[in-house]
């Protein structure tokens, strides 16, 4: 809130919270309560961007109330979180012109356990949402920001949403950082005995983005495009 508010942000920003010490039942309503918000805006026309903060816990009072699912009481949790999430997710949409030409696009937070992202909840909202940015706590520690882990990362829309120059290069970089992740834990990966000459260049290549990622500047697309071909 702090932030939103130094930055300017509360002029076009609503916020609807739940804490902790909440009734199980507010916390359960909230999310669809903004998302009604949202879409209100939405069907005024306007371009709406909606994040729930997030999901996990408010799978939590999902478990504590299976008579508002429209499933068995019985159902098994897995099933029973992915009903509701995905009918509330599955309300972004963009309208027609007819309908005001507006949009709404949903962005949910998910916390893993562990950094297991085959749990039933990431799981779910994998199956759901369009793709997903998985932020790595061990590549926060090594002070990559932002810890975007490139091989969990997926993207199902693919190259349609990239400019064109981004595309030329990311599909090279992404094979070449790959590879270069694979190898670093191998014994003798710096340049030691197990790594071959090929091997050597790979991880050369990959490692000047990987090392540079640390502290990336905010630039704009012409000027990123050439430094990342390099």
């Amino acid at each position: 809130m702090a932030n939103l508010r130094e930055k300017g942000a509360m002029d076009y920003t609503v916020v609807v919270v739940a804490e902790g010490n909440d009734p199980p039942g507010l916390a359960y309503i909230a999310p669809y309560a903004a998302t009604s918000i949202a879409e209100h805006f939405m069907e005024a026309g306007r371009d709406v961007l909606i994040v729930y903060d997030d999901l996990t816990h408010h799978a939590a009072p999902i478990a504590s109330f299976p008579s508002c699912s429209a499933d068995r009481p019985d159902a098994k949790p897995s099933r029973r979180h992915l009903l509701h999430h995905s009918r509330m997710l599955e309300r972004a949409t963009h309208l027609c012109k007819e309908l005001g030409n507006g949009s709404l696009t949903a962005l949910p937070i998910i916390e893993t356990e562990a950094q297991n992202i085959s749990a039933y909840i990431p799981t779910n909202l994998i199956s759901i949402t369009d793709g997903q940015i998985y932020l790595s706590p061990s590549l926060f520690e090594l002070g990559v920001l932002p810890a975007v882990d490139v091989g969990k990362s997926v993207s199902r829309v693919g190259g349609k949403a990239q400019r064109a120059a981004y595309r030329v290069v990311a599909g090279d970089l992404k094979l070449a950082y790959a590879q270069f992740e694979n190898l670093r834990p191998l014994p003798g990966s710096a340049h030691g005995s197990m790594t071959t000459p090929a091997r050597s260049s790979n991880m050369d290549a990959a490692s000047a983005p990987a090392s540079s990622n640390r502290s990336w500047p905010r630039w704009p697309c012409p000027h990123k495009s050439p430094s990342c071909w390099r």
